[in-house]
């Protein structure tokens, strides 16, 4: 699992594009940077991005997948990526006043997507950020909220990962996004988990593998969220 391993350029384009809803993200095909070939494991998901102008390369025509990403470069990426750029932003964080990924951090901070691990967090730094604060803030702003009760019990006592386990601080973050699960979103915004084949069943649901998908329930005014993880 490598929680504390930081992540790299592919891997952020391939983990936003498993959450696009886009049904132009199949079979997209872009040449523009000379190391991301055809037969990248990334090169879908980065020549999607580059098509519609989220992903940029380097001046000398590469894209380096595996250079790690730093924590603007996530934010910067991220608000892209859902298309969120805006005016009208009302919450600035004034430490990063100036930086180049200014106005990004910002919009994130003013919709409560970056605020899990508080304003002071160090968007504007040239560290590296690690797969597990990746995951833990995509989590937060996908509205996704692990519950260890459910996730125990799915886990019984087992070990998904030999390098990870229950002493890390991201672990039920990391188990809510790599485990397929099928949940109501409470009131309180906690996850009750459901039987997956009864609630598709039920609903007429054909959730894809990669994709979330949210069905308000009129008649208990909750959300039913289908979350499925990639293949």
């Amino acid at each position: 699992m490598r929680p504390d391993g930081f992540l790299t350029r592919a891997e952020m384009a391939q983990a936003f594009w498993n959450l696009s809803f886009d049904p132009e993200r199949y079979g997209q095909e872009f040449f523009g940077f000379s190391d991301v070939g055809y037969d990248g494991w990334y090169f879908e998901a980065i020549s999607f991005f580059a098509n519609i102008d989220v992903l940029q390369g380097f001046p000398d025509g590469t894209f380096r997948p595996n250079n790690h990403i730093t924590n603007a470069e996530f934010a910067a990426f991220a608000v892209m990526a859902f298309n969120l750029y805006r005016l009208g932003i009302y919450n600035i964080v004034p430490y990063i006043e100036g930086h180049w990924a200014e106005a990004y951090i910002n919009i994130g901070f003013d919709i409560g997507w970056f605020d899990y691990f508080g304003r002071d967090y160090v968007f504007v730094s040239n560290a590296p950020i690690t797969r597990a604060q990746a995951v833990t803030l995509t989590n937060h702003f996908t509205g996704r909220v692990p519950n260890p009760y459910y996730i125990e019990q799915y886990l019984a006592g087992r070990q998904l990962f030999i390098d990870f386990d229950r002493s890390h601080w991201s672990f039920y973050q990391i188990m809510e996004a790599v485990i397929s699960h099928v949940f109501i979103l409470n009131e309180d915004y906690t996850e009750s988990w459901l039987e997956a084949e009864s609630v598709v069943s039920a609903w007429g649901l054909q959730p894809q593998a990669d994709r979330l998908l949210v069905v308000y329930d009129k008649r208990v005014k909750r959300k039913i969220v289908v979350w499925k993880r990639s293949k």
